[in-house]
């Protein structure tokens, strides 16, 4: 009996993992799904975390090139996790449709790379458990040609991710970490080589960068539609 129960959760164990390894792309965050129309958004949201000039270049540009709604200066957490304040930015294409969310967790001042490393685990774990393991694309081949670069990191759950040796200044980045790592495609587009992702996806980036002996520690969790669908324009004269 012992025996059989040993078993059946050591089937159990498998599964969990499998079905992390192959859950569905995501399709938003919270109360906001991927492909919302503008106005759903900005009803949906609190108006204190929203950055009211952004909000009214996004109403002014939507139709010419899409844009990008930003949180608000007032720094009110639009969403808190394990304790960890986080704020939202949204970008919407020409058609007024959500294609990408950041949620991210900024700090100007006052935190400590490890501080900001800490920052980053956490996170690394509760995205990997609520959107499948994220991962580098090319391991582990990757691993090694880049071990002069990189320092490969563990988080508390014991998910790996990697970073760039601290300079002398102390400024450091992480390397992206990617949700379904194993399943982009390759195109050609401006005649260069790149891989592309034909499903809806999850990333995470961070970086500590000293300025003038002030801190910044920037950690960004993006929830992303597919690459295929349209985005919004990269204007020179974005304000």
């Amino acid at each position: 009996m012992i025996l059989k129960l040993a078993a059946l959760a050591s089937a159990l164990l498998v599964a969990e993992a499998e079905e992390a390894q192959t859950r569905s792309p995501p399709v938003g965050f919270g109360d906001f799904r991927l492909g919302d129309d503008f106005t759903a958004v900005i009803r949906t949201a609190k108006p204190s975390t929203l950055n009211s000039y952004s909000l009214a270049i996004c109403e002014r540009d939507m139709a010419i090139t899409g844009c990008l709604l930003g949180p608000s200066s007032r720094e009110a957490p639009a969403y808190v996790r394990d304790a960890i304040p986080y704020t939202y930015t949204f970008s919407f294409n020409k058609l007024g449709k959500l294609t990408d969310i950041a949620i991210t967790f900024r700090r100007e001042g006052k935190i400590t790379g490890n501080q900001c490393l800490n920052i980053l685990s956490t996170t690394v774990d509760w995205a990997s458990s609520d959107f499948g393991e994220l991962r580098r694309r090319g391991l582990p081949s990757k691993e090694t040609e880049d071990s002069d670069r990189l320092i490969k990191l563990t988080t508390r759950e014991g998910r790996s991710f990697w970073k760039t040796k601290t300079d002398k200044d102390g400024n450091f980045l992480s390397e992206f970490l990617f949700s379904n790592a194993d399943s982009w495609l390759k195109r050609v587009a401006n005649g260069k080589e790149e891989l592309y992702s034909p499903t809806a996806y999850t990333s995470i980036l961070a970086s500590y960068i000293v300025v003038n002996s002030k801190p910044y520690c920037d950690v960004s969790l993006t929830i992303a539609d597919a690459d295929t669908i349209e985005r919004r324009d990269m204007n020179p004269y974005d304000e």
